[in-house]
């Protein structure tokens, strides 16, 4: 995995991405099974929160709200929406793709926001 000089900021690369969605699919099931566009919800929350603690952890991010952000990237790449639709967004979609955890078709704006996603301070045990 590519590691920029910053010591808090990781360089996305297609191996991360693919391996994050990978994860969450065999976690917490395929985003169409998701409840909410960055969440699992069927009170699964505490355990998403734990996971995207972790992964950053591994693979170098400055915070657990970046996975959040990847996958919101990836679910709504597909809505035309400027903010989702940069290089970042499209390596995202087709990790997911690639790692069945998004399905063609699948559309970001189906499902509400999550009530934790910007902060996971939201969250508590």
């Amino acid at each position: 995995m590519t590691v920029t000089n910053h010591p808090n900021r990781m360089r996305w690369t297609r191996e991360t991405y693919v391996t994050l969605f990978f994860h969450l699919k065999r976690e917490f099931g395929p985003w169409s099974d998701w409840e909410y566009r960055v969440g699992p919800g069927r009170n699964l929350d505490l355990k998403f929160k734990d996971f995207c603690v972790a992964f950053t952890r591994v693979v170098g991010s400055a915070t657990p709200d970046a996975v959040g952000n990847v996958v919101l990237e990836a679910v709504l790449y597909p809505t035309g929406h400027d903010r989702f639709s940069g290089i970042g967004a499209l390596r995202a979609h087709a990790a997911a793709l690639d790692a069945g955890f998004l399905r063609d078709g699948d559309n970001g704006m189906s499902k509400p926001q999550s009530p934790y996603h910007t902060s996971f301070n939201r969250l508590q045990a």
